[in-house]
């Protein structure tokens, strides 16, 4: 790690404004680090598709593993309402004025929270636009066969690819757990072979 990887996570992400603070900068960049490394051991490397991160594939503890980034359309019932807020017709303390479109919408934005609403407000009128839900997927496989699957929801589209790889690599170990106890399971169910070899 140089001191531009530590200035560079010292600035963090895009809707962060200003600093973050140093130790929280240090730790950032040498996870970015050890990310790095890891993906290259393995040849993790996303494809992209209309600038998204889509698919990648990669072998790891004798298993393929394939992730692939699907849509979340149930992502703002199930996350974006807790996260950022609601539109409705009635007022409450804190709610903002929703301008931002026709005037068939709602008329309020019911923010989670006070602080920032502003910014909450903007972030829910750019969902469906600018970034929406997507869910990471992964299955492991071995001479072919899928073994195993993993998936989380409720991701937002636009975070960085830092975020996407962990999760996926996370998601990738969990498969590979679930890949093996399915094979283990299906070797105790084999019968002996003296139970074959009888007329």
């Amino acid at each position: 790690m140089n001191y531009q990887d530590y200035q560079s996570a010292r600035q963090g992400g895009p809707r962060q404004g200003g600093l973050i603070p140093a130790q929280v900068a240090l730790n950032r960049a040498r996870r970015s680090k050890q990310l790095d490394e890891l993906t290259e051991r393995l040849q993790f490397a996303w494809l992209l598709k209309y600038g998204q991160y889509d698919e990648a594939a990669w072998e790891q503890d004798g298993f393929d593993l394939r992730v692939k980034v699907v849509d979340d359309e149930d992502g703002w019932l199930s996350v974006g309402i807790d996260v950022y807020g609601r539109f409705s017709d009635r007022w409450r303390a804190g709610a903002v004025r929703h301008w931002m479109s026709d005037r068939r919408s709602y008329k309020w934005f019911l923010p989670t929270h006070l602080e920032y609403r502003h910014e909450r407000y903007h972030r829910a009128c750019d969902y469906g636009h600018g970034w929406n839900y997507v869910a990471i997927r992964v299955v492991a496989s071995k001479a072919g066969v899928p073994l195993s699957e993993t998936t989380l929801w409720g991701i937002e589209s636009d975070s960085d690819i830092e975020f996407f790889t962990e999760t996926a690599l996370d998601l990738g170990q969990d498969a590979i757990a679930k890949a093996k106890a399915k094979l283990a399971r299906a070797v105790r169910r084999e019968p002996p072979m003296s139970t074959w070899a009888q007329p």
